[in-house]
């Protein structure tokens, strides 16, 4: 009950920030299709959505991101070696070189010609690449000439050791 009353007021708080500051009508209703979507309603939680880590001693957190980013890691074939022989090095990428992000349906996660900024994880859900269009998708079942990734499979690994632009 309490969450649904929440929900209310955030989305009447949205209404009156998309009014007042005359937010482009196509972009409004993207954040509101995402505040509706069913990540929000499956309760795909990241990390920043618990304020309380932010107040957890450094070291318990540190060993809390190893247990949650280091099996997302072995999705890759450099990081599965690298647990193997150096996983001080894995655990230190846990805790400072993840960011979750979470992705509603027809979200641009990266576009064409654009700088890589790091290397993907998908870790729910599925992604996919508009070869056409060059730019990676949340799946919706309505693409056409994609490459599928579900979770579990990992991309633009080379932006972690060169200059990287998506092509």
């Amino acid at each position: 009950r309490q969450e649904a009353k929440t929900h209310i007021i955030e989305s009447e708080n949205l209404r009156h920030l998309c009014e007042g500051r005359q937010i482009n009508l196509t972009v409004a209703s993207r954040v509101i299709r995402f505040l509706g979507s069913p990540i929000r309603r499956s309760k795909c939680i990241v990390e920043d959505d618990i304020d309380c880590l932010r107040k957890m001693p450094r070291s318990l957190l540190i060993e809390l991101r190893y247990c949650l980013y280091s099996k997302v890691l072995m999705a890759s074939p450099v990081f599965k070696v690298l647990r193997g022989v150096w996983e001080v090095f894995v655990q230190e990428v846990c805790n400072s070189a993840i960011q979750e992000v979470k992705a509603a349906v027809g979200d641009a996660v990266f576009g064409a010609f654009g700088p890589g900024a790091g290397m993907y994880f998908v870790v729910q859900g599925e992604f996919r690449y508009l070869k056409e269009q060059v730019i990676l998708y949340v799946g919706d079942g309505r693409c056409h000439k994609t490459s599928k990734l579900f979770g579990g499979e990992c991309l633009s690994e080379a932006a972690l050791w060169m200059p990287w632009t998506h092509r």
